[in-house]
């Protein structure tokens, strides 16, 4: 089956009759405009009540396409009189609308989820897939005999022949992951040959098959999760410009289109377009180790989404900066699982049982915000602080860096310090809001530097081979360790401090 072409419905409005879950059919509009786009339903009647227990509603387009609004929220309701007459209106918001040969909800169960990303090219760097030959007289000929036993027409070549050829090679990546099978493909376009030529393109999907049947409310959290690997992958905030849901079906499955009002598509992509050899990783050139880290990734995502999440609301903002981002990214390192910080050393047992004593003191006291702040310091009393929990992170990069970060853990305890200066109000050693302030996006890109490489290199990346390739800093990653020294020296010598260390 081919897939719905969504061209045909951006446009400024779409007249057409919708149906309601209990059958009722009413006329409307909709429009796919990222977060502003609308369903729009009108009738003599009130309709209203009906409209606001529902979820979902269905249409069907001029040319058969089944249209499906999922999750809909009611935003305006209206009421007007024309010749005489009351016409009810009521808008609702959209999350999702699906396009098809079948109407689905919210609940429908999918087995695949595909998309595609704006950054696929350079994340499948498959240069392999398509090419020209080298020397085309030496096959010009044969070609052109067996294009004559097969159409009868007998073509003469010419002194300046060209070749071009696709292998054939659809797939470049494939993992096994917790959430499912995950690959990476070519979808392949062309063009007829005639008189002025012919077109060959690929756009590269990417497609988790998921191991049981998902509702399409989960199958989107999932695809967020992914979104937060790419943009690390690619160094910026990945838009979703082609999605769609595979249902099952008997013989083959049936593909159903979807356009994500809520953002994805909408959302800005930060920063500069990246090049394939400055990527991390790249399925193109190594999709084993592609797949490989993409799989060991996943496979601590459910422990350490919250914090993930929060890196991804700082790092997708590319080079907009404020205090907010990096106390943000300094609090990420605090909501990581044990398993992925320091494990907590036993203290002495005569501060053990002077702490047990000032709970049970502190405990008979009225609550009050100053009580309680005592019981949660005598709480943390044995367990690592933010700056030890942020150290252990930055162990684990500087053991794949070497010589590359040089006193990393001055710069993150730092950061630390900046973090506790804006939350808590105590007082900086160097003046973040005055002379130093042109420092706080490098303490900040250090904070989400250590946190999402010590992930990667945790699942199985080579710090070293990546940067034995060389930058040429389209990538943040690359960018940040060849300005390193310099901006380490500017730091320091706003800091005294750090300057005789």
């Amino acid at each position: 089956m081919q897939p719905v072409d969504l061209k045909k419905f951006k446009v400024e409005k779409n007249f057409c009759l919708i149906t309601l879950e209990s059958g009722r059919k009413i006329s409307g509009e909709f429009k796919l405009d990222g977060l502003d786009s609308y369903v729009e339903m009108h009738d003599s009647s009130e309709i209203l009540s009906e409209i606001e227990t529902q979820r979902n509603f269905f249409a069907v387009s001029r040319d058969g396409t089944r249209i499906s609004f999922l999750n809909t929220i009611v935003r305006s309701r209206q009421t007007r009189h024309i010749g005489g007459e009351r016409i009810y209106t009521v808008s609702a918001y959209p999350h999702i609308v699906a396009f098809g040969t079948e109407h689905i909800t919210s609940s429908t169960s999918v087995s695949s989820l595909g998309f595609l990303l704006n950054d696929a090219e350079a994340i499948y760097h498959d240069i392999n897939a398509f090419g020209t030959a080298i020397d085309p007289k030496r096959h010009i000929d044969g070609l052109l005999a067996q294009y004559a036993d097969s159409t009868s027409q007998k073509i003469a070549a010419g002194p300046h022949p060209k070749i071009f050829f696709y292998s054939g090679n659809s797939n470049i990546v494939s993992a096994e992951t917790t959430m499912g099978t995950i690959t990476a493909s070519h979808r392949i376009s062309f063009s007829l040959p005639g008189p002025v030529g012919f077109s060959l393109t690929s756009e590269i999907y990417t497609q988790v098959d998921f191991p049981g049947p998902v509702p399409i409310d989960a199958s989107m959290l999932k695809l967020f999760t992914l979104l937060r690997f790419f943009e690390v992958v690619a160094g910026r905030r990945q838009k979703i410009l082609d999605m769609y849901v595979l249902l099952e079906g008997d013989p083959y499955p049936t593909e159903i289109s979807l356009y994500p009002c809520q953002g994805v598509v909408k959302g800005d992509a930060h920063g500069a377009s990246p090049s394939p050899q400055d990527l991390p990783i790249n399925g193109g050139l190594d999709p084993v180790n592609f797949g490989s880290v993409l799989s060991n990734w996943l496979t601590f995502d459910a422990s350490r989404s919250d914090a993930r999440s929060q890196f991804s609301s700082g790092f997708s903002q590319g080079n907009r900066y404020n205090n907010q981002r990096l106390v943000n990214a300094a609090n990420m390192f605090d909501i990581l699982p044990a398993d992925a910080l320091p494990s907590d050393e036993p203290i002495d047992p005569e501060l053990v049982e002077a702490r047990d004593a000032a709970k049970k003191l502190f405990k008979k006291l009225p609550p009050s915000i100053e009580r309680d702040s005592v019981l949660g310091a005598l709480g943390r009393l044995g367990h690592k602080n933010l700056k030890q929990k942020v150290r252990h992170r930055v162990e684990i990069v500087q053991h794949a860096a070497g010589a590359h970060l040089p006193d990393l853990h001055l710069v993150t305890d730092e950061a630390v310090n900046c973090r506790n200066h804006y939350v808590h109000g105590t007082p900086g050693k160097i003046d973040y809001s005055g002379a130093a302030a042109p420092c706080l996006p490098f303490l900040t890109d250090t904070l989400e530097f250590v946190f999402a490489t010590s992930e990667f290199i945790e699942a199985g990346w080579d710090f070293k081979e990546w940067r034995q390739r060389g930058t040429t800093m389209a990538h943040p990653w690359g960018a940040y360790v060849v300005d390193y020294r310099d901006r380490l020296r500017r730091l320091k010598s706003f800091f005294p401090v750090i300057t005789k260390k």
